[in-house]
């Protein structure tokens, strides 16, 4: 693993424990096991480490919608696709999760406009997936956007409920979604 990427997760676990504002330059040094002056080697600021993580999940999602666009599957399918990586990321990753919950008002100030252009791509990508002849493209820009804001409420029910989300819920979790959504 390189360097970037160990004060990537180090920064995650701990901003995703105290918060971007409580959290230190100091603690995630800590967390990844190096000094302070290592991260400035790679880093200016804990603004630019908070970009560099939503840059790589954001680029993550996209690059995976972009393929689905391409692929010869039915809307349906793509959509299953899609929450189904969504959510095995939740599970693969709860803090990574909570942190882009709890930290995406950050992605509005004038020094994460690069992480804003790749959150809306996400809404317009999905708009391109479900974009049929019985639905217009206005319409599909607004389902994009609603599956977003779904996805994002459901994330937020799973990380903060007491009970684990079995593989069988998320199963129909996700079949709900495919079904709402594709029609």
């Amino acid at each position: 693993m390189d360097r970037r990427e160990q004060i990537r997760r180090a920064a995650v676990e701990v901003i995703a424990e105290k918060g971007f504002y409580e959290a230190t330059t100091q603690m995630i040094a800590d967390e990844a096991g190096i000094s302070v002056g290592t991260i400035y080697n790679y880093f200016r600021t804990k603004e630019e480490i908070l970009g560099y993580i939503f840059k790589v999940e954001c680029n993550r999602r996209i690059s995976f919608l972009e393929t689905l666009t391409e692929e010869e599957k039915s809307v349906k399918e793509k959509l299953r696709a899609f929450f189904s990586l969504h959510f095995q990321e939740i599970r693969r990753s709860p803090s990574l999760s909570k942190l882009m919950l709890q930290e995406f008002k950050f992605s509005v100030r004038d020094e994460f406009k690069p992480v804003k252009d790749l959150v809306f791509q996400i809404p317009q990508l999905l708009a391109q997936i479900i974009n049929t002849e019985e639905r217009n493209h206005d319409k599909a820009q607004i389902l994009g956007t609603v599956i977003l804001g779904a996805i994002q409420a459901l994330t937020t029910r799973f990380l903060f409920q007491e009970d684990d989300i079995t593989d069988s819920d998320l199963n129909i979790i996700v079949e709900d979604l495919v079904n709402l959504f594709s029609r």
